[in-house]
């Protein structure tokens, strides 16, 4: 893989992840979550394919839902001239909502949508929201799902004690975070986890470090081949540490203990998430995962 930078960090996780899937010639699942804005509990799936995806994901998808359940799914192909569904025909976006979502649109949809994404703000639905969960797939050899959503951490290299680092960022993650427009937030976890739970898989959080080139020089040796490519018109700024990936394992348990934690900081401790914070390699996490 090689090693480039991004003008944005939105795109340095996804690139990332693209490029390393094309190495491994394996496809994997980009699952939009449409889900009730109170419960978390998911009320619809949308697989987009799209110009920048289309050759690292798999779509159509269907998803191998266990003991009967089942969530309605819509495959959305935005390669096309017009938005189009897996059997070739119109998206019918103006009124798709009526079925697969229910309620109501505070605007109409005037405009050809140039993803899902951009739909939901033309329109905005109610009583409902949508998350998008940055990696998905099946690993076949033991017929099990992996979910991963990717967040930034702030490390800053001052202790001694690298674990110690790892823990007060984790804090600091989330309380940076509470109430900021781009908060940490708990109702999205659920809804991904609530998805995960019923595909009878397991959901994590990767936490990784977002580094801009031209303000902090790292060493050869610190740094692997990892980053994603991609051409751009202007010069780049940020990639991503490989060696700065911590991982956490995401139940019920853990949502509910940093709800406890961003409630009540001082009276609400994460030490038995704490325990499980340990520095890692992206790509080794990765490579027990994708076949």
């Amino acid at each position: 893989m090689k090693q480039v930078l991004h003008r944005n960090k939105r795109d340095v996780f996804e690139s990332w992840i693209n490029e390393f899937c094309l190495d491994k010639k394996a496809k994997y699942i980009w699952p939009q979550i449409c889900y009730h804005n109170q419960t978390g509990d998911v009320i619809h799936l949308v697989f987009e394919k799209n110009r920048k995806n289309q050759d690292v994901i798999e779509w159509p998808v269907k998803l191998n839902f266990k003991n009967g359940k089942s969530i309605p799914v819509t495959n959305i192909d935005f390669t096309t001239n017009e938005p189009s569904l897996e059997n070739g025909q119109r998206w019918d976006y103006e009124t798709w909502y009526e079925t697969a979502l229910g309620g109501s649109l505070q605007k109409a949809c005037n405009q050809k949508p140039s993803s899902f994404w951009n739909w939901r703000t033309q329109s905005c639905p109610q009583g409902n929201l949508t998350c998008d969960l940055d990696f998905l797939f099946f690993k076949k050899s033991n017929n099990t799902y992996y979910g991963f959503e990717a967040t930034e951490i702030y490390y800053v290299d001052q202790s001694s004690n690298r674990n110690q680092d790892i823990y007060e960022h984790f804090e600091r993650l989330l309380k940076l975070r509470k109430g900021n427009m781009n908060g940490f937030n708990t109702l999205q976890l659920k809804a991904q986890l609530n998805l995960l739970s019923q595909l009878e898989g397991g959901l994590g959080l990767i936490l990784h470090q977002i580094v801009k080139e031209d303000s902090q020089p790292i060493e050869m040796n610190q740094v692997r081949d990892m980053s994603a490519s991609y051409t751009t018109t202007s010069m780049p700024q940020f990639k991503l540490r490989d060696d700065k990936v911590v991982t956490l394992k995401i139940t019920d348990e853990t949502i509910q203990n940093i709800r406890s934690f961003l409630d009540s900081p001082y009276k609400n401790n994460l030490n038995k998430e704490k325990s499980e914070l340990r520095f890692q390699s992206l790509v080794s996490v990765m490579s027990k995962i994708v076949e």
